[in-house]
């Protein structure tokens, strides 16, 4: 609320302002109130926000709006702040200066009420105008100010005027910062004169505000050169720069330091500066103050219009020892200027880096020019090759020389296998000599004497600036060496027999522990020396300069191997060598390399064997042959020279005289003679005899030729006697039936005469009829003896009664005898056994009962077997099929099978597929049949039948669902819902239950509930049910709900399984205002209602309230309305507020509008538009301005 003044003229305004200052300067606690909200009263709302200062100020400067002493009787006072602002917004603070730098820009600063002005009433305009109190600064030089009059018309305006100023750079160099300032001013006897005498005594205006510029004339102060550098025995000259123009002088001073107190003392060098060393010797050293150089600082002055490039002289010692290059910094201070701090030293070269350069140069190098050194005395000492001082030159450097071997010129020697050498890097001090030390290794190998060289020089030289420098860099270094291998065979003699393939020699360095390293290669050579033993003669392979495996590193040891030749031929040891050989083409052996022993004997034992026997050691001759011929001949193994042995002949049953004649003779077999035949006689002597025999024998003529075997070393001589005999069978076949026990076979001499026994064997031979396992007979075997008493002799053999149903067997009887005077004929017999009529066997199915699964199952196997009985023959049974509930033609449940099955010994077992056939029709079990027939008489068939059921196909199927899938209707009818067989054939009843379920639309209250039963039949492919819908007289969406179709049936497949009713509403929701006209008078508030005229909502209905202004415009005279109202289920009336605005000002009676809109088609709005009437209640007074005039 403003802060109302009526009826004041001028001065009783400035009376009023002056009044309000004057009261709150009074106290010294006050409430502060943040928030401008007092009333038309002057007395301050007591919620507000508050908070207790100290002082006016404290409050109406920063954030307070309206004051008041606690428990006081003033009231809620204004705070008023007029003056200088620090910007044109709510922000705004009081501003006494300013401050911009010296620069061509333009500025804007505001001036009015900052705070307040909204509680001040002008009767008439208050005229300002800025003026210029002139300070230190120049107009038109250094600044410009664009005033202008402006009159505070408006007291909602809270700024007056801007004032403008313009500031110009000068350039004319480094000076110190100039003022002005400007004044608000009003024209004399103005009622804003008036104002501004009054306000000047108030602490909450300012009138004035001084202008800084500052100056921005920078110059810099720097040296020339980031480093200077000078010889030691000179001084260094170093150059100052002056960068920019001073209208007054400066001085400064060139600060010589040691670079130890400047990194210490100082937080940062300069970028141009170069690392400061940490007393590295590739560096430069730190310079000492007054050993060094002179840390005297010198001044120098640049004067306004002077020279701007000063040379400085800084002194250096000469101190005649010799050392690094050194270093030390200068840098600048400022001493006195008239802005410092426009005098830039604390960047660029503010500091230089200052090298002296030492003029007493060190000479370094190796004592001696060469060394020599033993490998094996010298190896357990320290040695060492001096690096000294040649110009005995006093030095303070402590600095590295490099030392680098290089190989020697003849015979190198190699760093790590015939020294260590010591450190790459030594160091060199004062005073001292230093060494380069390493460490001889005692390699145990024969060498010539080895070398290395040494050669001196310094890292980095040029870091060195020339300091040190190198005289004799070259040392030669000598390793003398007595080091001897012995290498040589670790056989000397060795023995090997001609059977093996090779001999395996080994050679080895003798004189070397296992575990020492070699440190060289020995190539090595073998070649053979031929002795008895020859490789032109084929008794081993030769070896010419050989190479062998390299002896080196830890192999101490190789060995190879020298092929012996085996060649089967008889003869004596003998014996060659090999011999160890150096190979100048493998390499050179180490010098004082002894071979030792050199040479290996090998001695070679022969293993060949010579065999010589009778060719057979049988002979048959019949007694009217005269002779028989016995051979002797070498059976293995070849010889030179000759061998001889003895054959003789002795007596058996045969003698010698009457049965033959008897032989002594010696064989001699040589190369050409390897087989010999010996005749001896045989005698006939007419008379008749038994086969009688005699013996030949052999015996080597040199019993002690243990290579030499006589194998086989006798024969036997057969004489055959010339007179026989005919002894067989009586009969060559005979038949006998299974049922008789046995059958009586006779054998008979037929031919000749006999004066001696003849033994002949009898014996049985089974054919198809056999004595073992599943016997059909016993077999037999014995001797009959027959002389000139028994001329025949008769055997009974048993036959086995088996009970198998089998064909006619047959077995044989045979005769054999080891006289060679019987000749058996004939020597064998058949014996046929004919089958037994009683015998018979069982066949039938193995199950009763078989099944197949249509669709799973490509067939059903069905089986019968031999169940009773054996078989020993074949029997042929036939096997068919014959229908049942299923068939074999239309419709083709399975196809027939006709087959005749042979079953037999190996096979008494027989199956046959039955296909079955796939018919995708939904069906029960079916059966159909198997049976047996056969025409053999000694087959029984039982069981002779079979039944095979049929079993549905868990994939057959039929797919029955709703058609169509969407029904409507509306409210208060009745739908046909249908269901049918969309897939598939039937020819079993499919029982389905339709089912109805709840979506929006609800059981019993929008539907009656459904539950039945359908039953579709292979003629019955489509079944309906009504549904009842329920007119509820409820405004509504359209709402849903479901039938479902489910069975438990196998085979019946739902899909889709699922529809969908849709229930339209015939019921319209008509909404309106309750009243069409509403009045309300200003200030106040009226309720509009809207309310449900037809039908009930049954879900939540949204419909949007809106204002527009008529002739009542909003914000001014009400508050605008955009509001969504929300009807939910069942609810009737709703009601909001339009809130009139109390705007004091007198008009008349005002209209606004209210209209109801909704996006729901469903909603009917009837009446949709409401007037509302706002009543004015404000008056206007109006009067003369004076009583009295």
């Amino acid at each position: 609320m403003m802060l109302m003044l009526h009826g004041l003229s001028s001065a009783a305004l400035l009376r009023a302002v002056i009044l309000i200052i004057t009261v709150t300067l009074g106290s010294t606690q006050y409430i502060c109130y943040t928030q401008a909200v007092a009333d038309g009263s002057l007395v301050c709302f007591s919620s507000t926000p508050q908070r207790m200062v100290e002082t006016i100020e404290e409050c109406c400067l920063t954030d307070g709006y309206f004051f008041e002493r606690p428990g006081g009787s003033e009231s809620c006072t204004a705070c008023i702040v007029f003056g200088w602002s620090s910007s044109r917004g709510l922000d705004a603070v009081p501003r006494t200066t300013f401050t911009a730098v010296e620069q061509d820009e333009r500025y804007v600063l505001p001036v009015g009420f900052i705070k307040g002005g909204i509680f001040v009433i002008l009767q008439n305009e208050l005229e300002f105008s800025i003026g210029v109190l002139e300070g230190t600064a120049t107009a038109n030089a250094d600044y410009s100010v664009a005033t202008e009059s402006a009159a505070y018309r408006d007291f909602r305006t809270r700024l007056l005027v801007d004032a403008e100023i313009f500031l110009r750079a000068d350039r004319v160099g480094l000076e110190d910062n100039e003022t002005f300032s400007l004044i608000l001013e009003a024209e004399a006897g103005s009622p804003a004169e008036q104002f501004l005498t009054m306000a000047q005594t108030d602490t909450f205006v300012n009138l004035m505000i001084e202008i800084t510029i500052v100056d921005v004339d920078v110059v810099t102060v720097q040296f020339e050169l980031p480093e200077y550098t000078a010889m030691e025995d000179q001084d260094m000259s170093v150059n100052v720069l002056l960068i920019g123009n001073v209208a007054t002088s400066i001085i400064l001073r060139v600060v010589p330091e040691n670079l130890t107190v400047v990194t210490s003392t100082m937080t940062a060098l300069p970028q141009d500066l170069p690392e400061v060393p940490q007393n590295n010797p590739r560096l430069p050293v730190f310079a000492t103050s007054e050993e060094d150089f002179s840390a005297s600082p010198v001044n120098i002055i640049f004067e306004a219009g002077g020279i701007t490039n000063i040379t400085v002289q800084l002194t250096l010692v000469d101190d005649d020892i010799n050392e690094i290059e050194q270093a030390f910094v200068a840098f600048l201070e400022l001493q006195d200027a008239i802005n410092p701090a426009l005098v830039n030293i604390s960047d660029a070269r503010f500091a230089t880096y200052c090298r002296i350069i030492d003029n007493d140069p060190l000479s370094i190098g190796f004592e001696q020019t060469s060394y020599t050194f033993n490998e094996t005395t010298d190896s357990v000492l320290n040695n060492e090759i001096p690096i000294i001082s040649l110009n005995n030159r006093i030095t303070e450097l402590t600095f590295q020389v490099r030392t680098e071997v290089r190989p020697g010129d003849d015979s190198p020697a190699t760093p790590d296998e015939d020294f260590i050498p010591g450190s790459e890097l030594l160091d060199f001090s004062s005073g001292e000599t230093t060494a380069f030390g390493f460490t001889i290794l005692d390699d145990i190998v024969p060498e010539e004497t080895e070398s290395f060289a040494l050669m001196l020089s310094l890292p980095e030289q040029d870091a060195l600036l020339g300091a040190v420098s190198v005289g004799a860099a070259l040392a030669n270094v000598f390793i003398e060496d007595d080091d001897v291998f012995i290498i040589g065979f670790e056989q000397a003699f060795s023995t090997v027999n001609e059977s093996v393939e090779s001999l395996e020699l080994c050679i080895r360095v003798t004189n070397v522990e296992d575990d020492q390293e070699l440190g060289v290669t020995i190539p090595l050579a073998v070649s053979t020396i031929p002795g008895s033993a020859g490789h032109s003669t084929g008794d081993y392979q030769e070896l010419d300069l050989e190479p062998i495996p390299e002896l080196s590193g830890l192999i101490h040891r190789v060995c190879f191997n020298v092929a012996i030749v085996d060649d089967t031929l008889f003869e004596r040891t003998e014996m060659f060598s090999v011999v160890i050989l150096e190979d100048p083409s493998l390499g050179r052996l180490p010098p004082r390399t002894i071979l030792l022993p050199d040479v290996s004997v090998i001695e070679i034992i022969d293993n060949d064997r010579v065999r010589i026997g009778f060719r057979q050691v049988e002979y048959t001759v019949s007694e009217d042959s005269s002779t028989v011929a016995v051979e002797v001949a070498v059976e293995e193994g070849d010889f030179q020279g000759s061998i001889s042995v003895n054959l003789t002949t002795s007596d058996g049953s045969a003698n010698s005289g009457s049965d033959y004649t008897s032989v002594m003779s010696t064989l001699v077999f040589d190369v050409d003679t390897r087989s010999i035949l010996v005749d001896i006689d045989i005698t006939d002597d007419g008379i008749s005899e038994q086969v009688e025999v005699f013996g030949v024998g052999l015996q080597l003529n040199s019993p002690d030729s243990p290579r030499i075997d006589i194998s086989p070393d006798s024969a036997t001589v057969t004489i055959l006697n010339d007179d026989n005999v005919t002894i067989g069978f009586v009969q060559t076949l005979y038949s006998v039936n299974e049922r008789d026990s046995s059958v009586e076979l006779c054998v008979e001499l037929r031919d000749g005469m006999l004066e001696r026994d003849a033994i002949v064997t009898f014996s049985t031979v089974d054919d198809s009829a056999t004595s073992t396992a599943i016997a059909d007979y016993t077999a037999v075997t014995m001797d009959f003896t027959f002389d000139s008493d028994n001329s025949r002799h008769c055997v009974n053999v048993s036959i086995v009664d088996d009970n198998i149903l089998e064909d006619t067997e047959v077995f044989f009887g045979s005769l054999t005898s080891t006289d060679l005077a019987t000749v058996l004929n004939p020597d064998r017999t058949e014996v046929q056994i004919v089958e037994d009529s009683a015998d018979s066997v069982t066949i039938g199915f193995e199950q009763p009962q078989y099944s197949a699964t249509e669709g799973i199952d490509a067939s059903v196997e069905v089986c019968a077997s031999v169940l009773d009985g054996m078989l020993d023959r074949e029997a042929i049974v036939t096997f068919f099929t014959t229908d049942g509930s299923a068939t074999s033609t239309d419709p083709v449940d399975y196809t027939a099978v006709s087959v005749e099955l042979t079953f037999s010994p190996g096979s008494p077992r027989n199956c046959q597929n039955i296909p079955i056939e796939d018919d995708d029709i939904l069906e029960g079990v079916e059966n159909l049949f198997a049976s047996l027939t056969t025409s053999d008489p000694d087959v029984i068939l039982a069981p002779d039948g079979t039944e095979i059921l049929i079993i549905q196909d868990p994939n057959d199927s039929v797919t029955i669902g709703f058609e169509p899938v969407t029904y409507s209707v509306e409210e208060g009818l009745a739908v046909e819902v249908c269901a049918r067989i969309l897939s598939g054939t039937l020819e079993i009843d499919a029982i389905v239950i339709l089912a109805s379920g709840n979506g929006e639309a609800e059981a019993p209250e929008d539907f009656l509930e459904v539950s039945e039963v359908l039953t579709f039949t292979p003629t019955e492919a489509r079944q309906c049910q009504n549904v009842m819908t329920i007119n509820d007289n409820t405004a509504e969406f359209i709402e849903e709900f479901f039938l479902g179709l489910s069975t438990g049936q196998s085979g019946v497949n739902l899909d889709p399984n699922l529809a969908t009713v849709i229930i339209f509403d015939n019921d319209d929701l008509l909404i309106g205002f309750e009243e069409t006209t509403y009045s309300v008078e200003e200030g106040l508030q009226v309720e509009v209602c809207v309310i449900v005229i037809a039908s009930l909502p049954s879900m939540e209905i949204f419909i949007t309230l809106s204002s527009a202004d008529f002739d009542a415009v909003a914000p001014g005279d009400y508050t605008a309305i955009a509001e969504d109202l929300t009807f939910s289920a069942s609810e009737t009336r709703i009601c909001r507020n339009v809130i009139s605005a109390d705007d004091d000002i007198l008009e008349d009676d005002e209209d606004l509008l209210l209209t109801l809109t909704t996006s729901d088609g469903a909603v009917f709005l009837e009446p949709s538009t409401a007037t509302v009437t706002i009543l004015n209640d404000d008056t206007v007074t109006i009067g003369f301005e004076q009583l009295q005039y």
